[in-house]
């Protein structure tokens, strides 16, 4: 059995009562969800971060087998922030939230800390894409979701996820030479993408006040 294959089947185990397997796939991945919305809510996140899991067990039959459980969680975290700022901004179901930004959807500033110049104009420039753009971007950066895990995720076919992997960066790569300070810094910023966002997942993990 695979590690995906013992999520999978530790989730079934959750959903038939076992509470153990629930409170060891809750402590492995929460990580993964706390970040996810905290770089794209300006306020307390926990409570997603509870309706993320609730959805999971509700969601099983969604699971793809190839691609693994943390693909599956991180695509109903997804589905919560839209639901969530569908509320919020009194939108039907059929408004696509996808094609807005989080500046546009909650304007109140970040309150993520960050210490370097490289982190700040980078989450400030992702806060400024579209949802569809900005989500590509950090499960691939920073959950390190690749090819059907991303897929998954999404709920999008291959060619989808390519594309919005292209245009992501196309249009990062702008709104980090809009933003940028000087040049430089737009530039070290883009060249260190793959440093920085390591390093960025440990700013993400703090709650506001730590």
């Amino acid at each position: 059995m695979t590690a995906s294959d013992d999520e999978i089947d530790q989730l079934e185990r959750w959903r038939n009562g076992d509470a153990d397997a629930g409170s060891d796939l809750f402590d492995r991945h929460f990580s993964s969800v706390f970040r996810f919305f905290r770089s794209k809510i300006s306020g307390p996140v926990d409570d997603l971060v509870q309706r993320t899991f609730v959805a999971c067990i509700e969601g099983r039959a969604r699971i793809q087998s190839d691609a693994g459980f943390r693909p599956y969680l991180l695509g109903c975290a997804r589905n919560i922030l839209f639901a969530e700022y569908r509320t919020r901004k009194k939108l039907g179901s059929g408004d696509d939230v996808g094609s807005s930004s989080v500046v546009d959807l909650d304007p109140s500033p970040s309150a993520v800390v960050v210490r370097k110049e490289e982190h700040a104009l980078l989450l400030r420039a992702l806060r400024h894409l579209s949802l569809d753009h900005q989500i590509v971007l950090e499960l691939y950066y920073f959950e390190a979701l690749r090819g059907p895990q991303l897929a998954a995720a999404l709920e999008v076919p291959m060619g989808t996820v390519r594309s919005r992997l292209k245009r992501g960066l196309e249009r990062l790569r702008e709104e980090v030479e809009r933003l940028a300070a000087d040049p430089s810094l737009a530039v070290s910023t883009m060249t260190g993408m793959d440093t920085w966002a390591g390093e960025i997942q440990t700013a993400l993990e703090r709650s506001p006040g730590d």
